[in-house]
Formats: C-alpha cells, structure tokens, sequence
C-alpha cells in the first residue's frame, strides 16, 4: 500500500511502521499489518470516519494542534488488558511507561489502536462510541496544549462533584437503571466526555449539546472556552 516506512528506535529496540496521512494526522500502522490488506484498509477507513464526525465542529486552531498528535496501530500482546478485552485505543502520555511496558516510547503523547482487528471489528469501538477518535485526542490536548492543571475543567470538575451531577445517569444499556456516569471517574474523563457531548454524540448522558447545556451548564461554558468556540467558529 501507499506510505512511507519509517523506524522508530529505543535502546536496542526497533519498531517499524508504514506511515500514511489521513486528513492532516500521521497515521502509523505496524510493518505487520501492513501484509494484511484487508486489515489495513479498516484502520485507515475507521480512522478517516473518525476524523470527519468532528473536523468541521472543532474550531479549527484546535484541529492543527490535535493534527500534531499521531495515531498508532499495532497488535500488543503485553499490553495489559482489562478482563474480557483483547482490543483498546487509549490515549498514551507517558513514555517511561510505554517503555516499562516494553511499548515504543515515541507513542507518546498519541492515540493508539492496540490490536486493531479487535478494537476495531470485533469489539466495534467507533460503532458504540462514534466520538472516540475525539475522546482521546481531547486527552491530548487536556494534557499536552491546555495543561493537566488547567484551572478552568478543574473548577467545573469539582463545581459538578460538589452538586451531585454524573453520580445516577441512565445505563449505557439497561436505560432504566442509573449508575456512574464515565465522567465522574476523574477531570480528564469528564473533560473528554464533556467534549464528546458537546461536539457530537457521547453514548453517555449527557448525550448531546443540549443535554449538555441543560444538565452541566458549567461544563457546557468550560468547553466554549478551552476549545475556543466564538459565535462563527471553525
């Protein structure tokens, strides 16, 4: 397929990827995968719808910094997975863990698909979280451009808390019985559903703008202004 091949190299490691642009961001899929075309076309597609449910909401000084943040593919067998999980796209921050987890360090910061044939076709990750490609790089620009100290998502962080909010929401699958909303979990999670919510769709509630706006009006203000939306933004 098209692209470049590029190394990457750690101590006396070496990992080898095909490097390919999809809308702006670099997209490095592993030099394995690369044989299985099937495979390879998925990533690249699933990347690519990924990209568009957000591209022409976010303001656009947004987009080029979030282009700045890569995507990676690759299978992991020593990632460290949650029971039941054999696929995830986390967001990485943290080269010292990449590399104590025997990861490629130059992963981070960067958002990774980790064994893509079931991230992506058996667990269908951006079929029940349409928004997740944005979910993770929100946690980029949360870390990387605003700062994880950013006093604007802690104040609605703790605002929220402190009312009660996220704590009995609709469950993702049985609607009538309330728990914890993913939000709660922490100021980074409730600054990247907040993001979801509020550029497009969270399989979540709040779902959408509006709920947004309703529920977490504090939340609704905070994104406005991280995220730089004026009146006629992108």
């Amino acid at each position: 397929g098209k692209g470049e091949s590029v190394n990457f190299k750690d101590g006396n490691r070496l990992w080898e990827y095909k490097k390919v642009q999809v809308l702006g961001w670099d997209l490095y899929i592993e030099r394995s995968i690369n044989k299985d075309k099937d495979l390879n076309d998925v990533i690249i597609k699933e990347v690519k719808e990924g990209i568009e449910r957000f591209i022409k909401v976010v303001p656009a000084d947004a987009i080029k910094f979030l282009q700045t943040i890569p995507i990676w593919a690759s299978n992991e067998p020593t990632y460290p997975m949650r029971k039941n999980e054999r696929g995830v796209i986390p967001f990485h921050r943290d080269k010292t863990w990449l590399r104590d987890h025997d990861l490629n360090p130059h992963m981070a910061p960067g958002v990774h698909i980790i064994n893509p044939r079931a991230a992506l076709l058996d667990h269908k990750i951006f079929e029940w979280g349409p928004m997740t490609m944005l979910h993770e790089l929100a946690h980029a620009y949360h870390n990387v451009k605003l700062g994880l100290d950013n006093q604007d998502i802690r104040k609605a962080y703790a605002s929220a808390m402190a009312r009660g909010l996220y704590l009995r929401v609709p469950d993702r699958k049985f609607k009538n019985k309330k728990v914890k909303a993913y939000a709660a979990s922490n100021k980074e999670e409730y600054f990247a559903e907040a993001t979801e919510a509020y550029f497009g769709k969270n399989d979540w509630f709040p779902h959408n703008k509006k709920e947004l706006k309703e529920y977490d009006p504090k939340a609704y203000l905070m994104i406005e202004k991280v995220w730089g939306v004026t009146k006629n933004t992108p």
